[in-house]
């Protein structure tokens, strides 16, 4: 009986140590929006000193954690209705007041006689994804509407130009090369872009027989 109470006690040892030392947050709440309990990762990630910091800081999830509380009242209804969440991307509110992406996924729990007695989930953080997303799609922007139009009106100009009449030699040399240097710009554009779609998943490839 020793024996067994040794092996139970280490068991639930490994079992704690595995949930404060996971890479990702893990909480349980309860219906009306306050924290049951959350392990060390979660506490960090929204900016409080410990567990019992917030748990008494905490009166309302909605109110407190949510930047939205339309996100909430969505996610409870999912959840009413016997669904669950896997990754669902929502903003929340950490304890100074700054804002963080992260994906959730969160389920139910019920008793024997299918009550509901609290919920259970997961939280990644996923701010630094999301700030890059962002850089990525105004990069994207200035790559297509700042850079791409002026280099192609370059390639317009010297196409007008070159039809003028009396150019001498110079200036005919010096069009080519005007053109030449806008169409170069045009085609590290394009490669930038197409770089860009391919690491974004969007890249639509057009396989050609060579």
């Amino acid at each position: 009986r020793k024996r067994y109470e040794w092996m139970l006690a280490e068991s639930e040892k490994r079992y704690r140590d595995m949930i404060e030392l996971a890479p990702v947050g893990i909480f349980q709440s309860t219906p009306e929006g306050r924290y049951l309990w959350a392990n060390a990762r979660l506490v960090r990630m929204y900016g409080y000193d410990s567990l019992d910091d917030l748990l008494a800081s905490i009166q309302d999830i909605t109110q407190q954690v949510y930047l939205e509380a339309a996100d909430r009242e969505a996610i409870r209804r999912t959840l009413k209705e016997g669904g669950g969440l896997d990754m669902t991307e929502v903003r929340r509110r950490r304890k100074d007041g700054s804002v963080i992406w992260v994906a959730l996924s969160m389920r139910a729990v019920r008793d024997w006689n299918g009550t509901l007695t609290h919920y259970e989930g997961f939280v990644r953080d996923i701010t630094a994804r999301k700030r890059d997303e962002e850089l990525r799609r105004q990069i994207e922007g200035i790559l297509e509407h700042d850079l791409r139009a002026p280099a192609n009106n370059a390639v317009i100009v010297a196409r007008l130009l070159r039809a003028a009449p009396n150019l001498d030699e110079q200036q005919q040399r010096l069009l080519d090369l005007f053109e030449l240097a806008a169409r170069n710009m045009q085609e590290i554009l394009n490669n930038s872009l197409t770089l860009y779609k391919i690491e974004s998943g969007r890249f639509q490839a057009r396989p050609q027989s060579v």
